[in-house]
């Protein structure tokens, strides 16, 4: 079985990373399935390591907070730092950030007195920053605890509840998914993704009973539990279905 994304329900799919995909229900080939195992897949690796999640850089001063949001994209350390301090705003607290040459965390200068927040206080950018604990109060310099952290994506979740026959994978910053296969990522931004199950009898699902998969509602996640961003790109994966030719087989 073949399953790509540019074959997919267009008006029941977000995207092709959150999809409906259709099959002739009365094709024998996709009936009375028994059990399946995932053979391949090709994902592209198009999402950026700033999003939505975590472009914006909160701050404080004098208890009054501010904010510096960037486009997303896929940042080195330098030209991150680069867009964050050539904002206004920081032009005007007067920001710029040092990356110590020996522990490679990131020291904050200010000519404004500001306060450094962390995420539990707002600011979504802490963690690719290194601020585990922000500055209790509004201070001239700041060496943060925790190296910066840019890593990209690094695994992909496909999560589909007629694939998956109810197994979640329950993790503490994923949650409850009805996750199928997980597929590591191990090519650059901006390249495909081509994976092979190294051991596909692993990888096979059999089911409590005979079902038919006329419908896969597919989505897939990166380690956050965000749906993927492929920036418009599609992606395919190769199962190997096992199913009865009757009822009594």
């Amino acid at each position: 079985m073949r399953i790509n994304s540019k074959e997919r329900d267009m008006i029941l799919s977000a995207s092709a990373s959150n999809m409906v995909i259709k099959f002739d229900a009365n094709n024998p080939l996709i009936s009375q399935i028994h059990s399946i195992v995932f053979k391949s897949c090709g994902i592209p690796n198009a999402q950026p390591n700033i999003d939505y999640t975590n472009n914006v850089f909160t701050y404080s001063i004098n208890n009054v907070l501010g904010s510096i949001t960037i486009p997303s994209g896929n940042y080195t350390m330098a030209t991150l730092i680069s867009t964050l301090t050539s904002s206004p705003q920081a032009i005007a607290i007067g920001m710029t950030i040092v990356v110590d040459p020996i522990t490679r965390r990131l020291e904050f200068f200010f000519t404004t007195a500001t306060r450094l927040l962390s995420i539990s206080e707002g600011n979504i950018m802490a963690t690719v920053l290194g601020i585990s604990d922000g500055s209790t109060a509004d201070v001239w310099s700041w060496l943060a605890h925790n190296l910066p952290n840019l890593i990209g994506l690094e695994n992909v979740y496909i999560a589909c509840n007629e694939l998956s026959g109810g197994d979640y994978l329950i993790d503490s910053a994923l949650g409850q998914l009805n996750v199928f296969t997980h597929i590591p990522i191990t090519v650059p931004f901006g390249t495909l993704q081509h994976y092979t199950s190294p051991d596909q009898d692993l990888d096979m699902l059999l089911f409590p009973s005979d079902r038919t998969l006329d419908n896969l509602t597919i989505k897939l996640y990166d380690d956050r539990g965000k749906i993927l961003d492929l920036q418009g790109l599609d992606w395919q994966m190769i199962l190997k279905v096992y199913y009865h030719t009757n009822s009594t087989n």
